[in-house]
């Protein structure tokens, strides 16, 4: 999953594991010069961060309107702020309106977000702000793109006060502060391509939109004895005067997370073209996280495809209450390792490393349709535990739950299913569908159609109704069963609960 409880669905029920207001921001009529924005990086397939697999997928790809993104950022760690200046290319819309992202602003976050200094192609122009979604007017030219600048500031709120709250986008943790350790998750401004679920309070679970994947530069300053982890490749760390800053930059990328971390340490281990890299707190044996992770990653390329960036970052970090994981471009967060018994396969760890296929790589709505990702990702938890010796275990999908709709209709936006519904649905009942098209028409040819799925739509998105009809069209012979098994255990395009 994304921004909710992406732990494994074990014993019919979702594996959930748990920010107070912050300050209004001090008036500075001054404030310091930020770091220098770097240019805005390319859409490369021949880019360092990306691995031969990745780069192959890229030189295929539609990226005409990829977006692109330079920041330049001071952050303090111990106080939450973060002052930023922002530049965006992005495709022009056609009905005069951008539409960005922003989840500082969530009334319930309490951030304090100011904008200021808004120019499109270097004209001033107001922002239309409604809670998460900032609008910005554009003038219609002939031009296929908009260049965006701004600066914003705002307080990362304290992730210690959501025990007790209800799971929303804001008590998911992912921008949060904590002792030592700062999230910035879906800290930027990033674009909302059309057709995106623009909805400003976020209402339901999920991811909070479908981004589309472009290219991120990100310099950031922060004090000497902090370190900044993010994927992408490092192309600077430099200190100096009591501060380090540090230049992230990555190619495919949806969004550029980063953890600001201090007395954490790190294990590195090498799987073909990647690095895979743990970092946790003292006390935890990232080594062998690195060497289960990297186990975990060859299982997934052999069975979707190559893992398309030269870097996976493995964080181990305080999340919301309830939420186990959370999964980004080239990185994965996971609230403790679960590494306590000897030759476990940490299934909320697979569940995170899979959205690097289902969701980093192949993009989808998971608020508006997370009947896609959710389950391939449950599903892959099965194709790893099979491949690495643990058995059908995390393969016990479907059995229709209490309260479950007949027939069944799992393809709707989260904000219509009750909070149980969701997690016993999207998490349990719709992977069967997985296992059983692999029952169907082979393990095999099952892995092969997935593959197809993803080399078609690499860095691209896919809705449902795309994917039923492209697994279906994958095995002709048995096409219209395809379609059937998809209808009995998903539902059939368009349905309707108790219709």
């Amino acid at each position: 999953m994304g921004s909710f409880a992406c732990g494994a669905l074990l014993a019919g029920g979702v594996l959930l594991v748990g920010a107070a207001p912050a300050a209004a921001l001090p008036a500075s009529s001054s404030p310091a010069p930020l770091p220098a924005l770097a240019p805005l990086p390319r859409i490369d397939p021949r880019s360092p961060s990306l691995s031969p697999g990745g780069q192959q997928l890229l030189a295929r790809a539609d990226t005409d309107d990829a977006p692109r993104y330079s920041l330049s950022a001071r952050v303090d760690p111990r106080t939450g702020r973060v002052d930023a200046r922002y530049r965006a290319r992005l495709a022009r819309p056609r009905d005069g309106e951008l539409r960005l992202r922003m989840l500082a602003g969530l009334p319930a976050l309490h951030s304090g977000l100011e904008l200021q200094d808004v120019t499109v192609g270097g004209k001033p122009v107001a922002v239309r702000r409604d809670d998460a979604l900032l609008v910005l007017a554009t003038k219609r030219r002939l031009s296929a793109t908009v260049d965006v600048q701004l600066r914003f500031s705002y307080r990362v709120p304290r992730g210690d006060s959501t025990v007790g709250r209800f799971l929303t986008q804001a008590t998911i943790g992912v921008l949060a502060r904590h002792r030592d350790v700062l999230l910035l998750g879906h800290w930027f401004p990033l674009w909302l391509p059309p057709g995106a679920d623009g909805d400003p309070d976020l209402s339901g679970y999920g991811d909070i939109g479908n981004f589309a994947a472009g290219a991120i530069t990100a310099r950031v300053e922060v004090p000497d004895d902090y370190r900044v982890y993010g994927p992408g490749t490092t192309v600077a760390d430099r200190e100096a005067d009591g501060a380090r800053t540090v230049t992230e930059s990555g190619v495919g990328l949806r969004d550029l997370s980063l953890v600001i971390a201090r007395g954490m340490h790190s294990a590195e281990v090498q799987t073909g073209y990647v690095t895979v890299r743990s970092t946790a707190p003292a006390g935890v044996d990232v080594q062998r996280a690195a060497e289960e992770a990297a186990a975990d990653l060859e299982v997934l390329a052999h069975a979707f495809g190559p893992y398309p960036w030269t870097e996976l970052d493995e964080l181990d970090v305080p999340l919301g209450p309830q939420v186990g994981g959370m999964e980004w471009p080239g990185a994965i967060w996971i609230d403790g390792f679960g590494l306590d018994t000897e030759g476990d396969v940490d299934l909320t760890v697979v569940h995170e490393l899979a959205h690097q296929w289902w969701h980093a790589l192949v993009g989808n709505d998971s608020m508006a349709a997370s009947v896609v990702d959710e389950p391939l990702a449950q599903y892959s938890m099965c194709v790893v535990s099979e491949a690495r010796g643990m058995g059908r275990g995390p393969c016990r999908f479907g059995g229709r739950f209490p309260g479950s709709v007949e027939p069944a209709c799992l393809d709707r936006p989260t904000e219509e299913f009750a909070p149980g519904e969701y997690g016993d649905l999207i998490y349990g009942e719709a992977p069967a569908f997985y296992v059983e098209l692999a029952a169907l028409v082979g393990a095999d040819a099952a892995a092969a159609s997935l593959r197809a799925v993803v080399e078609k739509h690499a860095f691209g998105s896919i809705t449902p109704a795309a994917l039923r009809v492209e697994l279906a069209g994958a095995v002709p012979e048995r096409s219209a069963e395809v379609l059937e098994l998809w209808d009995t255990v998903i539902g059939p395009p368009g349905c309707k609960p108790g219709r």
